[in-house]
């Protein structure tokens, strides 16, 4: 019984090979590596197990393993594996570890096919990964943005279950919200690669030390001794010190073979990976080729649909708040920004106007409501323009919007945004309705928190 517990707990190669001493670990691998590389080479990749198999061989390998894997498939063939879970996450791995030209590869065999591959299931994170280790941004925007931008960013991209999440990742990377954990463990972050690549090149360079030693003591072996009886003692003697040195550093590795290893003595140790900073290919992304000005202008085209919507509703909400590192307010003037906060104040107004049907309030849908209250409260900009141009534009606007139980949450996140000297301001302007609406949303708060802790 206990045998065949212990058979359904290694599930896994890893569970596998952390059952068997290190050197039999190593002579595993090999074995794998034997096996799987002339597969590759031949681009046999379709088949369901392969990416099953391939996935566990690259998840215990480190960096020299996985790039020596990335470089022995051809680039059309990556395009075979990532419509499923596990080859999309084998595909993932190598192109972060494949190198500039193997990775321009595959763009090119993406070219005209982005849009399709966006909305799968899995392969979406493909073109995550692909954004995030493309050093060559320009190529990125001919490729990926330019056919992204072909479809109508907020009417089509943004309303896709999968394809929002491509442009999600550009605002805020690897955000729990919009990347859930079942697509995060089909891609690498950053750290993870970093790591990777560090403990590579420390062995690399534990192994060029260990080498240089060998090769210092079989010199003086030779000046020392003379005789060819002698020499021959020390060469061996040489020799097996080696070994024992391999011997360990194959036992301290990230499980790379030792033939790895000693093809990459003395060459590029950059492992194939990216060598620009996320903020930076971002910022050219956004600032260089325009897409954050293209972005925008789509948005606000499609206010109104956005603010309603679950899908895109998202997007506008990360657009508004500026992304991550305020990448958006950044690459765009503050003109165009506070000309698109106007806009979105403007169509709020007509909602709410006479004219207007009552289905088409914004301050009375689920939707719109949430979104408008996070982004005042979290972007203080966007909150003076709300405040002015809509809640406070004029006594009339201001009694419409305190005469809708749902707009007093809206107006208690503009009164909550980070800027206090505007809050003080807020507050004096609407007198002493303000510190209502705030105690009247605060004690709704704590009563719904409290039936949540009963439940």
């Amino acid at each position: 019984n206990n045998n065949n517990n212990n058979n359904k707990e290694q599930t896994t190669l890893k569970d596998i090979l952390l059952q068997k001493p290190a050197m039999q670990r190593q002579n595993t691998l090999k074995n794998i590596s034997r096996s799987i590389l002339p597969i590759l080479e031949k681009g046999i990749v379709s088949p369901l197990i392969v990416h099953k198999v391939l996935k566990e061989y690259l998840h215990v390998g480190g960096a020299s393993l996985r790039t020596e894997a990335a470089n022995s498939i051809a680039a059309p063939a990556f395009l075979r594996m990532f419509h499923t879970r596990e080859g999309a996450t084998a595909t993932n791995v190598m192109l972060s570890y494949a190198g500039a030209k193997q990775r321009k590869q595959v763009l090119k065999a993406l070219k005209t096919q982005v849009w399709r591959v966006s909305q799968d299931e899995c392969a979406h994170s493909t073109i995550m990964t692909l954004i995030d280790c493309v050093d060559d941004t320009n190529m990125l925007n001919k490729i990926i943005l330019q056919e992204i931008k072909s479809e109508d960013i907020a009417g089509t991209v943004c309303e896709h279950k999968f394809g929002k999440r491509v442009i999600l990742h550009l605002l805020r990377p690897r955000l729990n919200k919009y990347s859930p954990p079942n697509l995060q463990a089909m891609m690498l972050s950053p750290d993870e690669i970093k790591q990777s690549v560090e403990a590579a090149k420390t062995l690399v360079k534990t192994l060029q030390k260990q080498q240089k030693k060998i090769n210092r003591h079989d010199n003086d072996g030779e000046e020392e001794n003379g005789d060819e009886e002698n020499e021959d003692e020390i060469t061996k003697d040489g020799s097996n010190t080696k070994s024992k040195g391999k011997t360990k550093l194959g036992n301290d590795g990230d499980n790379d073979s030792e033939e790895d290893e000693e093809e990459t003595e003395g060459t590029d140790l950059n492992f194939g990976v990216a060598k620009k900073s996320e903020h930076q290919r971002r910022l050219e992304i956004f600032k260089q080729y325009g897409f954050a000005e293209t972005l925008v202008k789509s948005c606000e085209s499609n206010i109104d649909k956005m603010l309603r919507s679950k899908e895109s509703g998202d997007v506008l909400y990360e657009v508004i708040v500026g992304g991550m590192d305020d990448v958006i307010y950044e690459s765009c003037d503050e003109g165009k920004m506070n000309s698109f906060y106007k806009r979105i104040a403007e169509v709020i107004t007509e909602s709410i106007s006479a004219k207007a049907c009552k289905d088409d309030n914004l301050l009375e849908n689920f939707f719109s409501t949430r979104l408008l209250r996070r982004a005042a409260q979290d972007c203080p900009r966007f909150a003076k323009v709300l405040f002015n141009s809509s809640i406070c534009a004029s006594s009339a606007s201001q009694k419409k919007w305190l005469s809708m139980p749902h707009a007093e949450k809206i107006i208690a996140g503009v009164l909550s945004c980070r800027d206090e000297k505007f809050v003080t301001e807020a507050k004096t302007k609407m007198g002493s309705g303000a510190d209502a609406i705030l105690a009247k949303v605060m004690a709704r708060n704590d009563k719904h928190r409290s039936n949540l802790t009963k439940v």
